[in-house]
């Protein structure tokens, strides 16, 4: 693995991956324009706006290319990676001086970037919120924090964070870490059980303990190699928070969510600010690369999966394929109910066999041209849970699951392409 973000920066542009931009930007909108619809990476030299960290590193994880350069491994070998960490934990090292803990810097300090014209104000989308519990320990998990004057709002969705939060009598220290490393970032977007420590598992991926370090006001160990660390409460009190474009490109709405009092900020020497464009590429990877390998361990419970994916056209969110080896004529069906129970916000599952390019959208749709019949193989889910990022739900939270069965049926040659 990459011992820090800066050593990831440097490896991306060893391999041509990484642009520097020595130009003036402006983090106002203008850095979207460089980060939209591209898996270029860059690093910003010289922002307009006059701050301590003068730079910005951004869509450095953008393709499962990025993320195997990351963690020293093939593309084809990420899915079995993460989910092998996931089940052989490494436990972390806590060090007494740390990088990131070098210097000290205010919020107005930090370049926090404003991505979109109907964003409610600049936003952190990168950090890695760290937070503890007295019963269940240590968890990690990332959340959008708006920048309002002298504090942030954060939206707390309710999972493990808000349980914690609950737990705490609404009153939950918190630690924002920013610009950390590869094996963290991937970390911090798995779902797990509440008592898993994910820099248990960040660790794991990187095959030796992460270094950990207190910090200066509370008793939280976060990643000593982050570049940036606001150390902060979330608090009873609540706020507007939004609107925010989010992974489906659509703006999420305003709604009253935490504010997030700051006591400390603590940085490295320069420290570079890690922006994370909202729905862009690496917000789809990072986030959907450990959902891929859940969907994965799942399936593989009930027949042999090779690979799952999350597609790009379906936010990195809502549309599966999964390509398994079909040993019986049930695996498709049985592997659709998996993948399902695995990632609950997807709507729709194509299951392919092991011919099929999964990362390829024409490859899928000729599967489902030449092996599928609506009548045998479509499962229909009437009304189920689904995303709160989907539109089409009208905000009811419910939406019709399909699950289509794209494997061949029948006699194999007949079915397989010729070239």
């Amino acid at each position: 693995g990459c011992d820090l973000m800066r050593m990831f920066i440097e490896k991306l542009e060893k391999e041509n991956l990484l642009k520097q931009i020595n130009e003036p930007i402006s983090v106002k909108y203008q850095i979207t324009n460089y980060l939209k619809n591209t898996p270029q990476s860059y690093l910003f030299n010289n922002l307009k706006e006059t701050t301590a960290p003068g730079r910005i590193a951004a869509n450095l994880i953008t393709t499962r290319k990025h993320l195997a350069l990351a963690l020293d491994c093939k593309e084809n070998e990420l899915i079995k990676k993460i989910s092998h960490a996931m089940n052989h934990l490494i436990k972390t090292k806590t060090i007494k001086n740390a990088p990131c803990q070098e210097h000290e810097t205010t919020l107005n300090s930090i370049p926090i970037p404003t991505y979109f014209k109907t964003d409610g104000g600049p936003y952190i989308t990168s950090g890695v919120v760290v937070s503890s519990d007295p019963e269940y320990g240590p968890n990690l998990s990332f959340h959008r924090i708006m920048k309002r004057e002298d504090h942030l709002v954060i939206r707390v969705v309710q999972r493990h964070t808000w349980d914690y939060y609950e737990r705490a009598n609404r009153n939950l220290k918190i630690a924002i870490c920013i610009g950390v490393e590869p094996e963290v970032l991937i970390a911090g977007a798995i779902s797990t059980e509440e008592n898993v420590n994910e820099l248990e598992i960040a660790s794991a991926l990187k095959g030796e303990p992460i270094e950990v370090i207190k910090c200066k006001t509370s008793d939280l160990l976060v990643p000593a190699n982050s570049e940036i660390i606001i150390e902060g409460t979330i608090t009873k009190d609540f706020e507007d928070e939004g609107p925010f474009v989010d992974i489906t490109l659509t703006p999420d709405t305003i709604r009253k969510q935490p504010k997030v009092t700051v006591h400390k900020i603590t940085t490295r020497k320069n420290p570079i600010f890690h922006a994370l464009l909202p729905g862009g590429y690496e917000h789809g990877t990072i986030w959907k690369t450990p959902t891929e390998a859940v969907i994965y361990k799942e399936v593989n419970k009930v027949c042999k999966c090779i690979d799952a994916y999350l597609t790009l056209g379906g936010c990195s969110r809502l549309h599966g394929v999964v390509q398994i080896i079909k040993n019986h004529p049930d695996d498709p069906k049985k592997a659709i109910d998996s993948a399902f129970k695995a990632h609950p916000s997807m709507k729709h599952v194509f299951i392919v066999d092991d011919d099929i390019d999964i990362q390829d959208p024409y490859s899928v749709e000729w599967a489902m041209a030449t092996r599928f019949q609506a009548k045998t193989d479509l499962t229909i889910f009437p009304d189920s849970e689904g995303s709160s990022l989907d539109p089409s739900t009208q905000k009811t939270g419910k939406t019709t699951k399909l699950g289509f069965d794209l494997t061949i049926k029948g006699n194999k040659p007949d079915f397989k392409r010729v070239f």
